[in-house]
């Protein structure tokens, strides 16, 4: 019995470090890191310049990406679209997800454009700020 509670408390701290490592997010992934360089700057200006409710707070990072979508006509791609979850921290200093819908479109010269928001909304789930706050992200202003 002693020894059954002996690896309880010892296992108790290690559930508190997974639980926490669970709310930090993984890190944005996606082969083409430019795309993400542009993806952050656009939701980073949409922070910035947006006078919605939705945008209160402070930008901090991506921390998923969930989905990814190519486009095809005729056997060539139009274009693709990411879904980004994205923290920021509200005013309260609490760290809270909001999901983007990004849509880049491919040209006739074979060249991707501009990263363009389709929609965003909030989306569930609370990361760890610090955490959050100390993982690398894609852009920083």
């Amino acid at each position: 019995m002693k020894k059954f509670i002996l690896s309880l408390c010892m296992a108790i701290p290690a559930l508190v470090g997974f639980a926490q490592e669970q709310n930090c997010m993984p890190e944005s992934v996606y082969a083409d890191s430019a795309f993400n360089v542009e993806v952050a700057r656009v939701i980073y200006k949409k922070f910035a310049t947006s006078n919605s409710p939705l945008f209160k707070g402070k930008y901090l990072r991506q921390v998923a990406t969930s989905n990814f979508e190519e486009k095809q006509k005729d056997g060539k791609v139009i274009y693709r679209d990411i879904d980004f979850l994205v923290a920021k921290q509200n005013d309260k200093g609490e760290c809270k997800l909001m999901k983007f819908t990004i849509r880049q479109e491919f040209s006739a010269d074979g060249k991707w454009g501009k990263p363009i928001i389709q929609s965003f909304a909030p989306a569930t789930g609370s990361p760890d700020c610090n955490c959050v706050l100390a993982k690398k992200d894609w852009y920083k202003p």
